[in-house]
C-alpha cells in the first residue's frame, strides 16, 4: 500500500492511493500536464489509476478532472446531488451510505462547505484505515468517529485565527473562510486532534495537516500550533502549500 498527497492548498488538491485492488485518486485539482508530472514524480504511471472520487466541485479540486477522466477513460464517483460535470463516465454515491469500488469500501460523510453535497471519506486500504477531512467549516461527531477508527488522518488546517483578519484577502472572503461553510482553522483542528488523542480507542499513528491557505497561514505557524501533540506514537506532518508528499514509510 502507498499513497501520496500530490499537492494541497488554496490552488490545487489531489490525493493518490494504491493498494492490492488497484489505484485511485481523490480529487484532481491540477491541470492534466501538472497531474501527469506529479504522477511521474512518485514513479506511478497515469495509466495505473482506475477511478477518481470527488469531494466537491470547487475548481481547486476539479481543474484537471474532465481532461484526466477523458484521456485515461476513468470513471468519476460523485455525490448523487452534484450537478453538471463533463466526465468520461459519471458514477454516483450518496452521503452516509457505504459503497464499494474494486474491493475498497468507502464511507462518504457530509462536510460543511459552500459547495453542493460536499463530502469527506473514510476507507480501508489493505488493512490501513484512512479518513480525509478538508473543506469544512465545522467538525462534528460523525467526523470524530471516523477519525477515531483511522490509522491515518488527512486533516485541514486552512487558516490561522490570528492571521485571517489581517491578511490581504478582501473582507467577504475572510467571512467565507471563517464561516460555518468555509474552512477549518489551525486552532479548531488542534482541539479536534487533541480530543482524538485523549480517547482510549484512538488508533491514529499518522496525521497529515493539509490545505493551507496562501495568505492566512504558513507551514511554520501550523507546526508551532501542533508541536505539543506529536510524540513517538503519533507522527504529524505539515503539508507545505502545493508540495508533493510521498507516501507513508511505515506502511510501505
Amino acid at each position: 500500500m502507498k499513497f501520496a498527497i500530490l499537492g494541497s492548498g488554496s490552488s490545487a488538491n489531489s490525493y493518490f492511493f494504491k493498494g492490492v485492488h488497484g489505484s485511485f485518486l481523490i480529487d484532481c485539482g491540477f491541470s492534466l500536464s501538472q497531474w501527469e508530472t506529479r504522477m511521474s514524480e512518485i514513479d506511478e504511471s497515469p495509466d495505473s489509476v482506475q477511478y477518481i472520487l470527488l469531494t466537491h466541485v470547487h475548481s481547486d479540486h476539479t481543474k484537471g478532472l474532465t481532461k484526466v477522466s477523458c484521456k485515461y477513460e476513468l470513471p468519476v464517483y460523485v455525490e448523487a446531488g452534484v450537478p453538471g460535470l463533463s466526465l468520461y463516465e459519471r458514477r454516483e454515491f450518496r452521503l452516509k451510505k457505504d459503497f464499494v469500488v474494486n474491493g475498497v469500501r468507502f464511507y462518504p460523510f457530509p462536510t460543511y462547505h459552500d459547495a453542493v453535497n460536499s463530502a469527506g471519506f473514510h476507507f480501508d486500504l489493505d488493512g490501513v484505515r484512512f479518513t480525509i477531512i478538508t473543506d469544512t467549516g465545522i467538525l462534528n461527531e460523525t467526523m470524530f468517529r471516523a477519525a477515531l477508527k483511522s490509522d491515518i488522518l488527512l486533516l485541514e488546517t486552512n487558516y490561522c485565527e490570528e492571521k485571517l483578519p489581517v491578511c490581504r484577502y478582501p473582507e467577504f472572503l475572510k467571512q467565507r473562510i471563517g464561516g460555518t461553510y468555509g474552512h477549518l482553522s489551525n486552532q479548531t483542528s488542534f482541539r479536534f486532534l487533541r480530543d482524538l488523542k485523549k480517547h482510549p480507542d484512538c488508533r491514529l499513528s499518522q496525521v497529515y495537516l493539509c490545505h493551507l491557505s496562501d495568505e492566512s497561514n504558513s507551514e511554520e505557524t501550523v507546526t508551532d500550533c501542533f508541536a505539543s501533540l506529536a510524540d513517538e506514537k503519533l507522527k504529524i506532518t505539515v503539508c507545505p502549500k502545493n508540495k508533493l508528499i510521498k507516501g507513508v514509510s511505515c506502511y510501505d
